[in-house]
């Protein structure tokens, strides 16, 4: 997306967007010459009615009872529904903030709204937690209240944005919602019993969107602008948070709109802000595709075309809304522009459209090094092993769970276990005696497991306490704790492995399962229980934590390294146990990652980290963000290890193919630093899930050296690898929108000896990947999985989407002979913003020579570069940037060629906008030059 103006003044002004339309290229230009174009709306008969008779009213009863343990009273929200004008009898809800989710309800009793007046009772009931085992203070009970309500509506007024009641919360476990629209104030009268409690409502109504009519999401306002269109105020936070966002949604029935290719928005706004951008939605298929970057506030007028391309995988016949407003998290307060209208355009763009019809290539003769790396990390098609201790019995007709691991070779086991991190203090003398030993023991339970699943020496053992009550360091202090942690660690690594020691699988430990959790403890304001410390932390926003938890923990971990290596100094210690890299625009990385590393990063040993939900190949760019953090910072590429993963709200299909998805990106793209992953979970010894268990079947010979491959689509992905002498397996997924026919040309010499499918019934409202960041996505419609071999050994074949095949094949005595080197040289451009009038000047951090150099190329992950907006200047040339991936939600890793030429003499790269007047700037996530010898 690329920016062109209207409505300039002077001749001189149009003199120069002449020459920007020259300059960028025509397929690109924004704002140009519309071959037909639709209204959607231009806000003149469709803003809401006044009264709002079709609305959404949320109240909120502050300081209503009085809790168990916490020295302030919580508050209660009920939200109820209003349609044609009456307070809707059913489908309301209820939250607190004092209790998880939980089953509550809420009835209308005599409450009626009567013009700007809400009058009467409501009942609401309130359920207990959900017990939680080895939690202290839960369940909450239940409360009934019977609320007197006297408010009334302010129609000038938009309530000011509302933090969340429990910011400290994880999103999944929090229900209570934030009041948006017009202002409500009033009181209440509380009977809960024979308790009465009085106190004040606060409150909004927002108009729902219905029919014609404009709606809300989020705490937005619409009102008529004179100059036409409609003036639009966003009540943004004014300072960071986990999510936000206001949208103005324009229901459109259904409409078929393969006639055009973008749609055009023109905006006006009376001040320039580089800060925050205008996003677009539309709504197709029933699923949301949003690009919160679609138009500038430019401080005049301007029109903005974006092409159906730039919202994902668009279904142009079923475009049931549109939508506009604010997605910014980052703290900018109000916003403010005014919107003219909305248009549909056929702009005579080139679509594109998925390919039906795809050729894989591999070349069985070369072997392609990354970053010295030519094998798959055996590691990658692991489990975090619940129950590892007791696997249950086979069922009838099912493997022995030996060698069911055997089948499916993870390579790499994550066990989980609960302690208290403390042990008796042991002497050097101890020390020396226990070292004399072997504790090994073949015939241990789970080391016949892990020597059956490839694992012996691949395990992650963790030790943690339960995430979720308040740690005991909170109270006890840091310091003591980290007495107790040094003991511990000192008596676990004098009986860990010792070279000799074959069978003992005690090597690598996790030091301490998601300690981010801390942070549900940190900034609870009223909320924190009586007695107890209250731990604030300005840098933390939301429930991922700042820079106070990050230095309670690399305290922890400096303490374990100097207990166990002072007993032994062959084991390894890895950590943060972190929520993905990237989440929150790389905040993990920055506030809470890369604190600990700046004490820790010449001690630890391997990353670690959790992802769940969400695109797969973002993973992927966050460990390649790590890789480019890690290298620049402290001259070091640390190994990462994954050690909780998986789609838990997908049907098999799904977790299938997000899985095989994260593997395969994984090998192609970072498997220099990604040595391990463990789906979550093997469960006493077996994989609960069919999709989970015919995705790691299917690649259970995807081992060995990696070939030179290449998928003609980029929904398609594809490994090949030479797991021994003689044999190629070639790996290919359709991970795209619909089916496509794959073929696979056999090189001279070959023959198939195998073609095994995983077929995928994948629901339609799976085919998008989803960002589930913050958000409860219900499970969808369950999809299938089958695991099936083809006996005719085809080399062209139909594949369904989501669907994944394998080929086998042979050549006796075959060795891959040559060999494609690439190594990678980082830039010092690491979550860095480039501002539209400050180009960003970075340094390469050459490591080796450029002898030999075939091909160059540079890899960015970036966010927010719109087409023809940015560029890298190497060498003196300008190197266009491509479109952003995570305008669409998600950054990927890009690459694009550049000159081998004079790359000896080259130091930096600078990255700057185009047209700095018609550009907000945009963020370089990394950077590195990659050399091909």
């Amino acid at each position: 997306m690329s920016v062109c103006k209207i409505n300039y003044m002077t001749r001189p002004q149009q003199l120069i967007v002449l020459l920007i339309a020259i300059l960028i290229p025509l397929n690109l230009c924004v704002g140009q010459q519309a071959r037909s174009s639709k209204l959607l709306t231009d806000f003149s008969n469709d803003l809401p009615e006044s009264g709002y008779p079709d609305a959404t009213v949320t109240l909120r009863f502050i300081a209503i009872r009085e809790i168990p343990k916490v020295a302030a009273p919580g508050d209660v929200f009920v939200t109820l529904g209003r349609t044609g004008g009456k307070l809707a009898q059913a489908g309301g809800s209820a939250a607190a903030d004092y209790n998880q989710k939980s089953d509550n309800t809420v009835s209308v009793g005599t409450l009626a709204f009567d013009g700007d007046k809400l009058k009467g009772t409501v009942k609401v009931k309130i359920g207990p937690d959900a017990p939680r085992p080895r939690v202290v203070g839960f369940p909450n009970p239940a409360d009934e209240f019977e609320i007197e309500i006297d408010a009334m509506v302010d129609p000038s007024k938009v309530i000011d944005y509302q933090p969340e009641a429990t910011p400290f919360m994880p999103p999944w476990r929090s229900d209570e919602p934030q009041a948006a629209g017009k202002l409500i104030t009033g009181t209440y009268v509380a009977k809960r019993g024979t308790i009465e409690t009085r106190g004040k409502i606060l409150g909004a109504i927002q108009a729902n969107p219905t029919g014609n009519r404009i709606g809300g999401r989020g705490n937005i306002d619409l009102s008529p602008d004179p100059a036409g269109g409609a003036k639009v105020l966003a009540r943004m936070s004014p300072k960071r948070v986990g999510s936000n966002q206001a949208m103005a949604i324009k229901p459109l029935g259904t409409l078929n709109v393969t006639d055009f290719d973008a749609v055009r928005v023109t905006i006006t706004s009376e001040a320039r802000r580089d800060d925050v951008s205008v996003m677009l939605a539309l709504q197709t298929g029933g699923q949301w595709r949003t690009i919160s970057s679609a138009a500038f506030l430019l401080g005049r007028e301007a029109t903005f075309d974006v092409p159906f391309d730039d919202f994902g995988r668009f279904d142009p016949t079923t475009l049931t809304a549109v939508g506009i407003g604010v997605d910014n998290p980052h703290g900018v307060g109000d916003v403010s522009f005014s919107v003219r209208k909305i248009e549909l355009v056929n702009l005579g763009l080139a679509r594109r459209l998925p390919k039906t019809d795809v050729t894989i290539t591999f070349d069985p003769n070369t072997v392609v090094s990354l970053n010295a790396t030519t094998d798959v990390p055996k590691g990658l098609f692991g489990f975090h092993d619940v129950g590892e201790s007791q696997p249950r019995v086979a069922k009838p007709g099912e493997e022995d769970p030996f060698d069911y691991l055997k089948r499916i070779n993870p390579g790499y086991l994550r066990p989980l276990v609960h302690v208290g991190f403390n042990a008796k203090a042991l002497t050097d003398e101890q020390i020396a005696n226990r070292a004399a030993e072997k504790y090994g023991k073949p015939d241990d339970l789970f080391t016949r497991r892990a020597l059956a699943g490839d694992a012996i020496d691949n395990v992650v053992m963790t030790h943690t306490n339960d995430l979720w009550n308040r740690p005991a360091w909170m109270d006890a202090g840091i310091e003591k704790s980290a007495e107790g942690v040094r003991a511990f660690y000192r008596d676990l690594a004098s009986r860990a492995w010792r070279p000799g020691d074959d069978t003992n699988y005690l090597r690598r430990f996790e030091v301490w399962n998601e300690p981010f959790m801390w942070a549900r403890h940190t900034n609870m304001g009223k909320l924190n229980p009586v007695g107890k410390k209250a731990w604030e932390d300005p840098t933390q926003f939301g429930y991922l934590p700042g820079r106070m938890n990050a230095d309670a923990y690399a305290t922890f971990f400096l303490a374990a390294v100097e207990g166990a290596k002072s007993a032994n100094p062959h084991v390894l210690l890895g950590g943060p146990s972190t929520a993905e890299f990237g989440g929150q625009d790389y905040a993990t990385l920055s506030n809470f990652v890369g604190p600990i590393l700046d004490r820790v990063h010449d001690k630890i040993d391997f990353l670690t980290e959790h992802h769940y939900g969400g695109d797969p190949q973002t993973f992927a760019a966050s460990y390649q963000v790590t890789k480019g953090w890690c290298d620049v910072k402290y001259d070091r590429r640390i190994p990462i290890y994954n050690t909780e993963c998986n789609d838990l709200g997908a049907s098999a299909a799904g977790k299938a193919r997000y899985n095989m998805l994260d593997i395969l990106t994984c090998i192609r793209q970072v498997r220099d630093i990604a040595q391990g992953r463990a789906v979550h979970a093997l469960w006493n010894g077996y994989l609960n899930d069919e999709g989970e268990l015919h995705c790691f079947d299917l690649l259970a010979t995807l081992r060995g050296k990696v070939l030179d491959a290449a998928s003609g689509d980029d929904e398609v992905t594809v490994v090949a690898t030479q797991p021994q002498v003689g044999e190629v397996v070639v790996v290919a997924l359709n991970h795209g929108s619909i089916n496509k026919r794959l073929t696979l040309p056999v090189p001279e010499g070959f023959t198939i000896r195998e073609v095994k499918m995983m077929l995928a019934d994948a629901p339609d409202n799976e085919l998008q990947l989803r960002d589930t960041e913050g958000q409860a996505i219900p499970k969808p419609a369950a999809g299938k999985t089958t695991l099936t071999t083809i006996g005719d050994l085809p080399a062209a074949i139909n594949l369904p989407r989501g669907s994944a095949v394998r080929w086998t094949l042979v050549k006796a005595g075959h060795v891959a002979s040559s060999k494609r080197e690439i190594d990678e040289h980082f830039t010092d451009a690491v979550l860095a913003k480039v501002s539209p009038n400050a180009p960003l000047e970075s340094t390469i951090k050459w490591r080796g020579d450029h002898t030999g150099t075939k091909q160059a190329w540079l890899r960015v992950v970036t966010s927010d570069v719109h087409r023809g907006e940015a560029v890298a200047v190497i060498g003196g040339k300008n190197v266009e940037l491509p479109y952003s991936s995570s305008n669409e939600g998600a950054s990927l890793v890009q690459d694009i060629p550049i000159d081998v030429g004079g790359l000896d003499d080259l130091k930096g790269i600078t990255f700057k906008c185009n047209d700095p007047g018609n550009s907000n700037g945009f963020t370089i996530w990394s950077a590195s030059i990659c050399l091909e010898r």
